[in-house]
């Protein structure tokens, strides 16, 4: 008897073993129906054994067998199960993380069949001109006695499925049905504008391809020309070996652009997977990539997980930017898990980005990845923390270093607009209030507000790390009337605009602005000094063509990430 391990989308560090029926051929990476309790529930196979001896084992029967193939790859597979060690997720989260939101059901795939005519015995024996056909019968009868056609291949050579069932009928031509799986062969990359490159660029090219294993490489502060012609000769070489390639970008906005780009050169199929598509779209897309219908697909960062049939390449874009991390569902880092996958998938790996990450730079010191210098005119850039203000030896006023203070007004003084940024960790917390006077805990060195947690009796300040025990009574009039406090972002706002009384302040706290919004924003846009203050996570929705001074708040976790490769 078979016995087969299934994990099901629970926040549960196990399998559940099951016996799998004579009728059933178990396939790791298949989905099941089982029961569970007093319910069906949807699982995945991740492993099975035989055991004879089964009369003391109280297991239940698998009920259906959703899919006869697995809908993993085998390096996807293990891929997900070294990801679910590493960060003490349940396998059963991430195998169904992965999937699109219909395959997390009892979502069957169906088989794509497509038709096919070829020429019978008749219709290759008599004269074309002489039978009574007419022109189009005539044309679409003489293309098939030099070679079958496909149904998908009707409109490239300009025939008619009404014309070819005409024929049919006069048993000149016969139709027959094949399954998808047996068409699946990539034509050749058409190239519409050549290229010339120079000996550099072709150089770089020919060096990530003579590696033939994994490797890691950097770009960084090179002209877009340059760039445009290396990855043009590189992505070519790369469809000539008929596999496929992975651009992984951070946001959807990205996508268009590169797709427009990329047509402009090849005439190929370029495939998307991002969080804007229809549950119908992100699945029709996820399976055409299965199938190697797409030679290049572009995506977000959960795209790293799709099930490539032959990937060739992976280039990830800003590989510098924080929204490669995910914090939901399980934690991880799409950028490192793109190298992973790269390392598994024998393959090279291109890490684009003008301000590359530390982790990056740090890996191109200890030459784990390679410095790409694509023209001879990259200039090196010497990256110092001169402009990182450690908050321990400055002076602080309202979460500013005086050394930012400083830099705004000289920035103000020129008439030139200041920006900054705020990480929202940062600016929402909980302080002790006092209900009878107003009375607020300050840290005595820097004089900012002291926070706490609900569920803790310390107070700590964020800036100059002291920390101290609740007081049990208000230090102002002695009332035992302390309680926690939100500060919201309103409060934020009065502490700002204490340090710059006489400047313009704008707020950027949402993506969508009202039309009060919109007009306050032309007013201070039209003036010359003004300091706009905006959240981390939405910078990206905003231009700020005139800013000269940009300030960062809150720094700290930018020098830490979430998952080391080694």
């Amino acid at each position: 008897m078979i016995i087969a391990n299934v994990v099901m989308p629970f926040l549960i560090r196990q399998s559940f073993k099951y016996f799998v029926p004579d009728s059933i051929i178990p396939v790791i990476g298949a989905r099941v129906v089982v029961p569970f309790h007093s319910k069906d529930k949807i699982g995945v196979i991740v492993s099975f054994n035989c055991q004879h001896k089964t009369s003391k084992l109280n297991f239940k029967f698998i009920k259906l067998l959703i899919d006869n193939k697995p809908l993993y790859t085998k390096i996807l597979f293990d891929l997900l199960t070294w990801l679910s060690n590493y960060y003490f997720c349940p396998k059963g989260i991430i195998f169904f993380y992965v999937l699109p939101k219909r395959l997390k059901t009892d979502y069957i795939i169906k088989k794509k069949y497509c038709l096919k005519w070829s020429i019978t015995k008749k219709g290759q024996e008599i004269d074309i001109q002489n039978f009574n056909l007419s022109q189009k019968q005539r044309y679409n009868l003489f293309f098939l006695k030099k070679s079958d056609v496909f149904y998908n291949e009707l409109k490239k050579y300009n025939l008619s499925k009404f014309v070819l069932k005409k024929l049919e009928l006069k048993h000149l031509c016969e139709s027959n049905l094949f399954y998808t799986d047996y068409l699946k062969v990539q034509s050749v990359p058409k190239i519409k504008k050549k290229i010339f490159l120079n000996k550099k660029a072709i150089f770089c090219v020919d060096k990530i391809l003579s590696v033939k294993k994994f490797s890691s490489w950097l770009i960084t502060k090179t002209s877009l020309f340059s760039k445009v012609k290396f990855y043009i000769s590189l992505i070519q070489k790369i469809l000539d070996k008929k596999m496929q390639i992975l651009i992984l970008v951070p946001y959807e906005k990205n996508i268009k652009k590169i797709i427009s780009f990329l047509k402009m050169y090849f005439d190929i199929s370029i495939g998307t997977i991002h969080c804007q598509l229809t549950d119908s779209e992100h699945l029709k897309n996820w399976i055409k990539i299965k199938d190697g219908e797409y030679s290049i697909v572009i995506g977000t960062k959960k795209n790293i997980f799709s099930p490539f049939l032959k990937l060739g390449l992976i280039i990830v874009y800003e590989e510098h930017n924080l929204y490669y991390k995910n914090l939901h569902q399980f934690r991880y880092n799409a950028r490192d898990v793109a190298v992973l996958r790269a390392y598994k998938e024998n393959i090279p790996i291109i890490l684009d980005s003008d301000t590359p990450s530390l982790k990056t730079l740090h890996n191109v010191f200890f030459k784990k990845c390679i410095f790409l210098k694509i023209s001879n005119h990259t200039p090196i850039v010497n990256y110092n923390c001169d402009n990182v203000i450690n908050l321990k030896s400055e002076k602080i006023k309202s979460g500013l270093s005086l050394t930012l203070i400083n830099k705004i007004y000289e920035n103000l003084k020129k008439n030139h607009p200041v920006l900054l940024i705020f990480n929202k960790i940062n600016l929402v917390f909980f302080g002790i209030i006092c209900k009878n006077c107003g009375w607020v805990a300050k840290c005595s060195v820097c004089c900012d507000y002291l926070e706490t947690k609900p569920d803790n009796n310390n107070l700590f300040c964020q800036y100059c790390l002291i920390k101290i025990k609740k007081p049990k009574f208000c230090c102002s009039c002695g009332f035992y009337s302390l309680h926690a406090f939100n500060f919201s972002i309103d409060q934020i706002k009065n502490r700002i605009k204490s340090i710059f009384p006489h400047v313009s302040l704008f707020f950027l706290l949402n993506k969508k602005m009202s039309k009060k919004t919109q007009s306050k924003y032309l007013k201070i846009y039209d003036s010359k000094s003004y300091v706009i203050c905006v959240m981390e996570d939405l910078v990206k929705y905003y231009y700020f063509p005139y800013v000269k001074l940009i300030g960062l708040i809150g720094i700290d976790h930018f020098f830490f990430l979430l998952i080391s490769i080694q």
